[in-house]
């Protein structure tokens, strides 16, 4: 009997309800634990990855642009020489003419020349006539930069002392005239002046007949060096590679330039992506010297190409800390779930369906949820611990928004914001949006660099921030980016778009206003705007339209300098 009481017992024990329901929820609160750990450590290591890639793909772009302007400067200014040229020589016999020659290049040189210096990484300019059409006689000027920054004028180099093929004499003239286009050499030692160099030079042809070629020599250590120093706080670095992607040029420890070839890196994801003219908004992974990297890369306008890269571990050793904390988090969580569970399961499961539902909607980014309310404390507590985890998350990321996309001292947008929203109108004007309708305003502020000489920068900061509040007044429904340090744009669209005019002269009678309110000589400020309208016929890209607001406001600029009686800047 008393054995059989015991079975009894037993049997009873093993097939209660309690224990089986019990078990069942301490198994469903597991789960639901890992379930909830892994979506939340997926979204967030999502958010990481989403971040690394755009940071470094932002830098590269910004880096990228960088350079790209200085090349602008230079083709811009060798494309006009040579347009110049071609445009002066209406005969190409009168090249024969010594004292017809003299006075074309009398006109170029000291603005050629000064364009040159103007520019640090440029070590020589030169015009250079084709002697075929001289009797075999070199004529044109060539001027070299010495270790002062100053630009000396050289004995022209006789090409007749060598070869065709000899491309480190004579590439920069026979190249060009090949091609019959403008061209970028790729990196060369000129050992006429034992420079390793890159070259932007224009062949001139007039009426099929070659006249010469128009250049600018770029020092390539300065450029690999300027690019070799850019260090992040992250320890983000970078380097430039040949357009095919196969020899690496690089700063070593001994601060020469120095190269390696591309077989000795090991690729370990989105190595296709090198055939494109950037990685876009991925990253590629691989391995140098058995370290494990991630780069990302921009096209430059001479063909190569910028890469930014960083250790692997240096930028992903928050994902090893989020799942630590997240393990915490759940093994606190699941006791909680557990302990509740066993006295109040009826009222637990679907708050807790409600808050799995939740924590998942939080893991993929979606901060905008509604959390259950229950009158149970710990669940209440449970409850208010994920909303303000939520709020904090939700409160960071706005933050990280507002980091990344507005000026911290004018509060307007910034040059990052700025980027975006050049690549989101590219992207329409490429699709052929017909309904594409927009303005680009380009705003200067006059005289900042007098303001901060003579008050000091924080009167600058306050002028600057004069500029855009009033920008922002008038412009009250278009973007306002800055866009350098004293630069702004304004993209108007819609009505502010349709009363462009209107609110053009708006701005200067505010600007006027304000300046009759200032307290402060520094106070009242100019500042120099231009416009200019997107026509889907002719513009091709967003650059067309801003060049022509860059144009005019330059413009305007150079006509409020000359009524004060001052050189342009």
């Amino acid at each position: 009997m008393n054995s059989s009481t015991a079975t009894n017992k037993k049997t009873k024990n093993y097939t209660s309800i309690r224990t089986q329901y019990s078990i069942s929820i301490i198994l469903l609160v597991l789960i639901i634990s890992i379930l909830i750990d892994l979506c939340v450590y997926s979204g967030l290591s999502g958010i990481l990855d989403t971040g690394i890639s755009n940071n470094l793909n932002l830098t590269a772009r910004n880096e990228g642009m960088k350079i790209d302007q200085n090349m602008y400067h230079i083709e811009d200014s060798v494309d006009s020489i040579a347009s110049f040229i071609e445009n002066y020589t209406d005969d190409f016999s009168k090249l024969q003419d010594r004292t017809f020659r003299v006075k074309m290049l009398s006109e170029i040189e000291n603005v050629f020349t000064s364009s040159a210096a103007a520019r640090k990484s440029v070590v020589s300019d030169y015009v250079f006539f084709n002697p075929d059409l001289l009797d075999g006689k070199e004529d044109g000027f060539l001027y070299l930069k010495n270790t002062n920054g100053e630009m000396i004028k050289t004995s022209l180099t006789n090409i007749n002392y060598y070869a065709e093929d000899d491309d480190e004499h004579v590439g920069w003239y026979y190249i060009p005239k090949a091609n019959r286009y403008p061209t970028w050499l790729t990196p060369y030692l000129n050992k006429n002046f034992n420079i390793l160099m890159v070259s932007y030079i224009v062949p001139v042809f007039k009426d099929d007949t070659f006249i010469g070629v128009v250049g600018m020599d770029m020092d390539f250590r300065e450029l690999i060096y300027n690019v070799g120093t850019l260090i992040t706080e992250k320890g983000t670095r970078s380097y430039i590679t040949t357009v095919d992607s196969k020899s690496h040029y690089f700063i070593n420890d001994e601060g020469n330039v120095d190269t390696f070839n591309d077989e000795e890196l090991i690729y370990i994801r989105n190595h296709e992506l090198r055939k494109n003219k950037s990685s876009g908004k991925e990253i590629i992974e691989y391995k140098y010297d058995n370290i494990h990297l991630v780069m990302a890369f921009v096209t430059l306008e001479n063909s190569m190409k910028l890469v930014v890269y960083n250790r692997y571990d240096a930028l992903y050793s928050e994902r090893s800390k989020i799942l630590i904390y997240i393990v915490i988090i759940s093994i606190i969580l699941g006791l909680l779930f557990v302990a509740i569970s066993v006295y109040s399961t009826q009222k637990i499961v679907n708050p807790l369906q409600s808050l799995t539902k939740a924590a998942i909607q939080i893991g993929s980014g979606n901060f905008d949820i509604t959390l259950p309310e229950s009158n149970i404390k710990e669940i209440k507590i449970l409850t208010d611990a994920l909303k303000g985890t939520n709020a904090q998350l939700k409160k960071y990321a706005r933050n990280m928004e507002s980091l990344a996309f507005r000026d911290e001292m004018t509060k307007v947008k910034n040059k990052t914001s700025y980027t975006f929203a050049v690549d989101n109108i590219d992207e329409q004007i490429e699709s052929g949006d017909e309904n594409l309708e927009f303005a680009v305003l380009m705003c200067d502020l006059n005289l900042l660099k007098p303001i901060n000489d003579k008050y000091g920068h924080e009167a600058g900061d306050v002028a600057l921030k004069r500029c855009a509040a009033t920008i922002c007044d008038v412009y009250q429904h278009s973007p306002v980016y800055r866009v350098g340090g004293d630069e702004f744009v304004v993209i108007l669209t819609g009505n502010e778009y349709r009363n462009r005019r209107e609110l053009e002269k708006n701005l200067d009678r505010k600007i006027y206003q304000l300046n009759l309110d200032a307290l402060q000589p520094y106070e009242a400020i100019s500042i120099a705007h231009g416009m200019a309208v997107y026509n889907k016929d002719t513009d091709k890209s967003y650059r067309n339209v801003f060049d022509r607001a860059d144009a005019a406001m330059y413009q305007n600029k150079s006509n409020y300098h000359k009524e004060l009686g001052i050189k342009p800047r």
